[in-house]
C-alpha cells in the first residue's frame, strides 16, 4: 500500500469544488499536501528567525546599550558642567567682595 496515498488521502478523500463529481479539472483540496506547506512554512519562519532575526536583536540590544551610556554620560557631563558654573559663580563673588 502507499503511504502517501494512506496518509495524503486519494482523489476519493480529497475535497472538490467546481466540475462535480463526474468530470475532472475542478479546484482539488488536498489536505496532506496542506499540511506539508505548513509545516515547510513553519520550517522557513524557524529557520529565518535563527537566521536573521537573533542577529538583528542582538544588534538592537547593542544599540540600546550605546544610547543608554551616551545618555549616561550626557548627563554626568551636566552635572559636572553645573558644579562648574557654581564654582565660577562662588570665586567670581570672592573676588568681587574683595
Amino acid at each position: 500500500m502507499d503511504l502517501l496515498a494512506v496518509v495524503g488521502g486519494t482523489a476519493t478523500h480529497a475535497l472538490t469544488f467546481g466540475a462535480g463529481e463526474e468530470g475532472g479539472g475542478g479546484l482539488t483540496i488536498n489536505l496532506f499536501w496542506i499540511l506539508v506547506a505548513s509545516l515547510n512554512f513553519l520550517l522557513f519562519l524557524a529557520i529565518l528567525y535563527f537566521a536573521a532575526f537573533k542577529g538583528i536583536g542582538r544588534t538592537l540590544d547593542e544599540r540600546r546599550a550605546r544610547i543608554e551610556a551616551g545618555l549616561r554620560d550626557a548627563d554626568a557631563a551636566r552635572v559636572a558642567r553645573e558644579q562648574a558654573t557654581q564654582e565660577r559663580q562662588a570665586v567670581l563673588t570672592d573676588i568681587g567682595a574683595a
